[in-house]
C-alpha cells in the first residue's frame, strides 16, 4: 500500500493501514500503485486517488467507520444493506463505498442541523440505496 503523506497520519492511523483493516478485515480492498483504491474480487471498480491529504484522511476515516459499523451490532440495518448490495451484484468495495456515501450524508445532516445522529434516518437511507446503473 502506498501512502503520499504518511506524515500527515498518526501512529495509530499508519498501523491500521498497514494492518490493511481500514478498507475490510480481508485484505481485499488496497491502494494501488497510483492511488485508487481498488478491490482484488473486483477489477472492474475502483475510486480514484483523493486529491490532496485531507481527502486521503477522510476517505480512510469514512470507511474505517463503515467498517467498523459492518463488524458491530449496534446497527444491523448497515450489514443487512451491505449484504443486499453484495447479492445485487455489487463488489466489496462498490457496497462499502454506497455505505460510506449514506454515512456521509448523515454526518452533514447532524453538522447541519446541529443534531444526533438518527438510527431511523440511516435505516431509512440505507433501505433506499440502490446499485447505480453499470455501464459496460
Amino acid at each position: 500500500m502506498t501512502i503520499d503523506n504518511p506524515e500527515e497520519f498518526t501512529e495509530e492511523e499508519l498501523a491500521l493501514i498497514n494492518e490493511e483493516k481500514v478498507y475490510d478485515d480481508a485484505g481485499n480492498i488496497y491502494v494501488d500503485g497510483a492511488g485508487r483504491l481498488r478491490d482484488k474480487q473486483d477489477i472492474n471498480f475502483k475510486l480514484r486517488k483523493p486529491e490532496d491529504g485531507d481527502e486521503e484522511v477522510m476517505r480512510l476515516t469514512m470507511f474505517h467507520t463503515v467498517n467498523k459499523m459492518l463488524k458491530g451490532d449496534e446497527q444491523p440495518f448497515v450489514k443487512e444493506t451491505y449484504d443486499r448490495l453484495r447479492s445485487e451484484g455489487a463488489g466489496d468495495l462498490e457496497a462499502r463505498a454506497l455505505l460510506v456515501g449514506v454515512w456521509t450524508e448523515e454526518l452533514v445532516r447532524m453538522l447541519e442541523h446541529q443534531t444526533p445522529s438518527s438510527p431511523e434516518a440511516m435505516a431509512s437511507s440505507l433501505a433506499a440505496l440502490k446499485l447505480p446503473s453499470k455501464r459496460f
